[in-house]
């Protein structure tokens, strides 16, 4: 079974490229989280598995990070991580001003009222300070499972190669 392997210290992706590594198995830092819709196309789609680096928190404009959200404990989701800026005012500061922050944008199809698919919306959560999106992150995407299938279809007792 071919099984690609990866430093996951430094940049998990394929360097020069904007595509995920496809992996056999997860490597042993990494979670798999289901994507269970098409929020994050053309990158992933529902029913892909991604691979993602929790020790890679660090926002990264432009790149893919499983967040999960505060309001609802448990509830997570792929998003793009995006540079922005946003209106922030700190303790004694009697007006807010632009700071450099951080978004996550996520796709969303809005139904018709026969509930078939009538566009797809851009969504956006946030600005928050580089604290605020690192609290929210859960790691990087850095890799996509596609399993061997012809395992689970050997007989038992038989491996690919008997």
């Amino acid at each position: 079974m071919a099984e690609f392997t990866h430093n996951f210290s430094g940049d998990a992706r394929q360097p020069g490229l904007n595509s995920f590594v496809v992996h056999t198995s997860a490597p042993a830092e990494c979670i798999v989280h289901e994507v269970l819709d098409d929020g994050s196309a053309p990158h992933l789609r529902a029913g892909d598995f991604a691979i993602v680096d929790p020790t890679d928190c660090e926002p990264l404009s432009g790149e893919l990070f499983l967040v999960e959200w505060k309001s609802r404990r448990g509830a997570r989701r792929v998003v793009e991580i995006k540079a922005c800026e946003g209106l922030f005012r700190s303790p004694g500061e009697s007006k807010a001003s632009l700071r450099n922050s951080w978004g996550m944008e996520w796709r969303q199809p809005v139904y018709d009222l026969n509930g078939a698919v009538d566009r797809v919306q851009r969504w956006f959560d946030g600005p928050y300070n580089e604290a605020g999106a690192r609290d929210r992150i859960v790691g990087r995407v850095v890799g996509i499972l596609a399993p061997d299938f012809r395992l689970a279809l050997a007989p038992v007792g038989q491996g690919r190669d008997a």
